[in-house]
Order: structure tokens, then C-alpha cells, then sequence
């Protein structure tokens, strides 16, 4: 016995799923239901076409360390959020990349606060640092962590309104944010308008002090410091452990 041979267009199956495998005349084979391999795959070709799904796991090793998580798209909305963040604990650090986020109103301040209880976001015990260079040549900011206005995040004097096409755009990172054992801290790299139209770039860092701050983040929550986002986009990759 040299081999079966299937029909052009034959079919094998079992007795509940009697056409499971199609083989056409050229030797390519149909599944008609999703395959199990108890050993995995091996593949030394290509594969041509498809997507991954969303439970599928790409090892850091090989260049899938960063991954995007969840997005937000305001259109007049009081704040972009994002929440379960203390579902994401196999990530190291969580990437907010801020994409033209236009305020509603003018010289007002782009700004984020963390909650650890839902939604709950809290409003005191935050302490911020933050510097902003202009293309006018001026250098503003904090010269030391202070208080801030109830946010883990504040960058100031932002040109908004709806014929701003330039917003707020750059990087925040979140540091520690599941863990139960060291301190939360937000740092932003961002670029931005201000109410002057002159060009800005700022970086900062912002901390949470009070009583929660060795309980894991649940959400995180962006906004302005007055009016709506009128316009915008932010994704949040998460850096894989490994």
C-alpha cells in the first residue's frame, strides 16, 4: 500500500462532520473547523495572509514586546479613560502615545489623574515636575516637585479651539502600575501650541503620595484643565516582561 488517494474535490471526515477536509485537485486542503496541534506548529516557510487573535502571545525575544492594549477617540468628550488597567500586570510599563489632542477651549492645561478603585479617580496627593522650552527661547516651569491641583499630570498654556490643527501629541509612560509595592509615577514627552502660537516641548513626572499608593491602578483618565477634547486620538501599548 502505497498511500490513499482522495477524489479531486474528495472529502474526509468523521461521522458527525462528514466533509471536515476538502482536498482539490491541485493538493490544497480545506478545513472546514479550526485545527488543534497538541505539539505546536512548526513552519519554515511562510505564512502568506491572516490575522492573529487578540489571546495570541508573541514572545518580547522576537520583537513583540510592544503591544497595542486599548484606544480612545474624543469628539467633544469631556476626557478620554482608560480602564481595568490592573488587568495588564504582565506588562512592565504602559505607553500612552498622545496623538493631536485639541482642546475645546484656549491656554488651558492637558492633564491625567489615576484611579485604584474603578473609576474613582483621586483628586489630592499628586506632586509633579515639569519643564517646557519654547521656540521663543523661553524656559518655564517647575525648578522642583510640587504640589499639584488634584492631577498626576499638567502641562500648561495649550492652544485650543476648533481651527487648531496642531494639539497636544508626544509620549506619557506609566510606571509601576499594577505593582503593590512601589510607587506610581506618570512621565510625559510631549509637544504642543501655545495660547501665543508659539511651538513648545515639555517633559515631566508626576507621583502619587496618598494612602493607595501601594494598591495596583485600575484606570486612567486624560482631559484638559477647561472645556471638552474636541478632537484626538490616544493608544496604549503595554511593554511586555518578557
Amino acid at each position: 500500500m502505497t498511500g490513499i488517494v482522495i477524489p479531486d474535490g474528495g472529502t474526509i471526515g468523521s461521522a458527525s462532520d462528514t466533509d471536515a477536509i476538502s482536498i482539490a485537485s491541485d493538493g490544497k486542503a480545506t478545513l472546514s473547523q479550526k485545527p488543534t496541534f497538541s505539539q505546536g506548529i512548526e513552519n519554515t516557510g511562510t505564512i502568506d495572509a491572516g490575522t492573529l487573535g487578540s489571546s495570541v502571545v508573541v514572545p518580547a525575544s522576537i520583537g513583540g514586546s510592544m503591544v497595542l492594549l486599548s484606544s480612545g477617540t474624543a469628539s467633544n468628550s469631556s476626557s478620554i479613560d482608560f480602564s481595568g488597567i490592573n488587568n495588564y500586570s504582565g506588562y512592565s510599563k504602559l505607553v500612552f502615545i498622545i496623538d493631536k489632542i485639541v482642546s475645546t477651549s484656549d491656554n488651558v492645561a492637558f492633564q491625567a489623574r489615576i484611579a485604584f478603585s474603578g473609576t474613582s479617580y483621586k483628586t489630592s496627593s499628586y506632586k509633579t515636575f515639569s519643564k517646557r522650552l519654547s521656540t521663543n527661547g523661553a524656559i518655564t516651569g517647575d525648578s522642583g516637585f510640587s504640589a499639584a491641583t488634584g492631577v498626576i499630570m499638567n502641562n500648561h498654556a495649550v492652544n485650543g479651539g476648533a481651527g487648531n490643527t496642531h494639539g497636544v501629541s508626544g509620549t506619557v509612560t506609566l510606571h509601576n502600575s499594577w505593582h503593590t509595592s512601589q510607587e506610581k509615577y506618570m512621565q510625559n514627552d510631549l509637544v504642543f501650541m501655545d495660547n501665543g502660537g508659539y511651538l513648545f516641548t515639555s517633559i515631566g513626572v508626576g507621583t502619587y503620595e496618598g494612602s493607595n499608593s501601594t494598591d495596583g491602578i485600575t484606570a486612567v483618565s486624560f482631559f484638559f484643565g477647561d472645556g471638552n477634547i474636541h478632537t484626538g486620538n490616544i493608544y496604549m501599548f503595554g511593554i511586555k516582561n518578557a
